[in-house]
């Protein structure tokens, strides 16, 4: 986590441990927990950060390249006057985005999902469950491709799930990569109530379950369904049995937590 507070403006530490960081860039939330070699980071998942600035997605981009790598150069693009996707020293990737001036930009930082490999086709199909699921879902933007093997599928959306913006595509050629757990998305919840929601909407019809509140939907995106205080309850609450009892979960149940 200090490697992107670093690089990224008003970007701060909230909490730590030897298990898990969370903090904010800009006023997204970021977390970052402590894992293995098992799952490596692909491009299915980026992070689009968006400026009016130009110098500072020049510096973005110095910072961000350094010891990483470069998918596409830092030019100007039909969509965006300066723009650049990089992939970091740890193979996370960000997508750099300079905005229109007439652009008006409500999150600096907006997760990018693209469907690619066998999941390919499927971004339409994603946004419909989204629609389903989240009690504030507002689709603002979608384009198709117009030609090719993927001419109808998504070239672009953007959409809100519960105010924060998301954008989604189908890839615009083939992919090899899908899928999995090293980014995920997390929901939280102010209650059991709405915990069980997002876990029964987004496990349905082909999802799977895993431990800790994780699940992955039937497309196989990760998602982390969990309450809104959840380091308060596994870190502050003085009861050294909740992380031993959250590891023994699948859907989190916050009765058996404490």
């Amino acid at each position: 986590m200090q490697y992107y507070i670093d690089i990224f403006d008003n970007a701060e530490m909230e909490f730590s441990n030897e298990i898990v960081a969370h903090g904010k860039m800009e006023g997204s939330p970021f977390l970052i927990i402590t894992g293995n070699d098992q799952y490596l980071p692909n491009y299915s998942i980026s992070v689009m950060v968006l400026s009016h600035d130009k110098e500072k997605i020049n510096r973005y981009y110095k910072q961000l390249i350094r010891d990483g790598k470069e998918l596409m150069p830092l030019n100007s693009y039909p969509f965006s006057e300066w723009y650049a996707w990089v992939v970091d020293k740890y193979g996370f990737s960000w997508q750099l985005y300079t905005a229109w001036e007439n652009e008006t930009i409500e999150h600096h930082f907006v997760p990018v999902i693209m469907f690619a490999g066998k999941q390919q086709g499927n971004c339409r199909k994603a946004l419909e469950l989204f629609k389903n699921v989240f009690p504030e879902f507002t689709l603002s933007e979608i384009s198709e491709y117009p030609e090719g093997k993927v001419k109808g599928q998504v070239m672009h959306s953007r959409f809100k799930l519960n105010q924060n913006v998301v954008m989604a595509m189908d890839s615009g050629v083939e992919q090899d990569f899908n899928f999995n757990e090293t980014i995920s998305m997390v929901i939280e919840c102010d209650d059991q109530k709405a915990i069980d929601h997002y876990w029964d909407g987004l496990i349905e019809n082909g999802g799977e379950a895993s431990k800790c509140g994780w699940l992955k939907d039937r497309f196989g995106m990760s998602w982390q369904i969990a309450p809104r205080n959840f380091n308060d309850l596994l870190f502050k609450s003085g009861n050294e049995r909740a992380i031993e009892n959250m590891m023994k979960m699948e859907k989190i149940i916050l009765k058996d937590l404490l």
